[in-house]
C-alpha cells in the first residue's frame, strides 16, 4: 500500500498486514488510523505508554478472536503494549467487549491479558453492539467467566458500562463472586449513582455511592481495589471513598460461600443483571495506587475505551 506522508509505524504495519494476513485495507481506514496515531502522538500519550502496533502477545489475542477490523486490532495493541509499560499485563485478564475489538459474533467471549486464557460464555443471548455487549435486565443475560482470581488475592475489578434506564434496582456490571471479593453496580435507589461492593475477611460488607455527576446514562469507568490494608473505589479517574481493613478475596468459607466464579453481568449466574451496556471488564490479581489508577484510566480512554465519550 502507498501511503505518502503516514507515520513510519503506520505503513509499517499496514504492509505487514498485507504480507502476513492478505488483508486488503482501504484508503478511508488507512488515513483514519494514522491520524489516530499523530492525536496519540501530539498528546504525548504514545511516548509516555510505549505505544506500537508490534506485540506478539496481542497478536496472538487477535488471531484466537478473529478481530480483522483495522483500528480494533490497533487499539487492542496499544493497550497490550500499554499495559505492559505500566508493568501489569502479567498481572491481567480483560475481556474487549466492543464488537469489533473481539469475535463480534457467537457465544465465547475471548479473554486478553497474561494472567491465562479465560474465556467467557454469553448465557441467554445478550448482544454484541459497537460500544459493548448489550445486556437485557428482564432476560438474566449475562457472561460467566472461569475462576481467574484465588482466595487471599489481592485485587482490581474494573468496568466501562452504561445503563439504558435508571430504574433497574442493584444491577450489576462485574463481580468477583457473591464472596469477599468486590462488585460494581448500580443503586438500588433508581438515581445516576452507582455503588461499589466489598466483603473484608471479618465477613461485614461496605460500599460507595458514587457521585451524582456520574450520568449512568453516558459511559463510565468504575473500579474496586481491595488489599491486605484496605479497599478503594474510583469513579472514573477520581478515588470516591476508601475502607481499611482486610479487603483481599476469601480463601475461607467462613460466613460467606467461597469464590465460586466470576461474571460480567451478575453477582451469580441469576442474580441482579445490568440492563445496559458493558464495554470492558478486567480483572488484576494485584492492588495498586492512585497514581496507577490514573494512568491506566488515561491509557483505557485513549485505547479500548476510545469513542466512548469518557470525561
Amino acid at each position: 500500500m502507498r501511503c505518502y506522508g503516514f507515520q513510519n509505524e503506520v505503513k509499517s504495519y499496514l504492509n505487514r498486514l498485507e504480507r502476513e494476513n492478505g488483508f486488503r485495507i482501504s484508503a478511508t481506514s488507512a488515513k483514519a488510523l494514522n491520524d489516530r496515531v499523530e492525536g496519540l502522538k501530539k498528546s504525548r500519550i504514545w511516548s509516555q505508554y510505549s505505544l506500537g502496533f508490534n506485540d506478539t502477545d496481542g497478536d496472538s489475542y487477535l488471531s484466537r478472536a478473529g478481530v480483522t477490523d483495522l483500528i480494533g486490532r490497533s487499539e487492542v495493541l496499544w493497550f497490550v503494549r500499554g499495559m505492559k509499560a505500566l508493568g501489569l499485563y502479567s498481572n491481567m485478564v480483560a475481556w474487549p467487549l466492543r464488537s469489533y475489538q473481539n469475535a463480534g459474533t457467537g457465544s465465547t467471549v475471548y479473554s486478553l491479558g497474561g494472567l491465562g486464557r479465560f474465556n467467557g460464555t454469553m448465557v441467554n443471548s445478550p448482544t454484541w453492539g459497537i460500544e459493548g455487549v448489550n445486556f437485557l435486565n428482564s432476560s438474566s443475560q449475562n457472561i460467566s467467566l472461569p475462576s481467574v482470581l484465588n482466595g487471599g488475592d489481592s485485587y482490581l475489578n474494573f468496568s466501562c458500562a452504561r445503563l439504558i434506564n435508571i430504574s433497574m434496582p442493584h444491577a450489576t456490571i462485574s463481580s468477583l463472586g457473591n464472596s469477599r471479593g468486590g462488585v460494581i453496580a448500580a443503586a438500588s435507589n433508581g438515581d445516576y449513582r452507582t455503588r461499589s461492593v466489598t466483603w473484608s475477611f471479618t465477613g461485614s460488607s461496605t460500599g460507595a455511592k458514587f457521585s451524582t455527576q456520574t450520568n449512568t446514562l453516558s459511559n463510565f469507568t468504575s473500579t474496586i481495589v481491595g488489599d491486605s490494608s484496605g479497599a478503594r473505589y474510583f469513579e472514573n479517574v477520581y478515588q470516591y471513598n476508601a475502607e481499611v481493613g482486610d479487603y483481599r478475596l476469601s480463601s475461607l468459607s467462613g460466613n460467606l460461600p467461597r469464590i465460586a466464579g466470576h461474571y460480567i453481568s451478575a453477582i451469580t449466574p441469576a442474580n441482579n443483571p445490568w440492563n445496559g451496556v458493558i464495554s470492558t471488564t478486567m480483572f488484576l490479581n494485584v492492588s495498586i495506587n492512585n497514581q496507577i489508577h490514573s494512568l491506566l484510566y488515561v491509557l483505557y480512554k485513549q485505547t479500548l475505551g476510545n469513542g466512548l465519550g469518557l470525561p
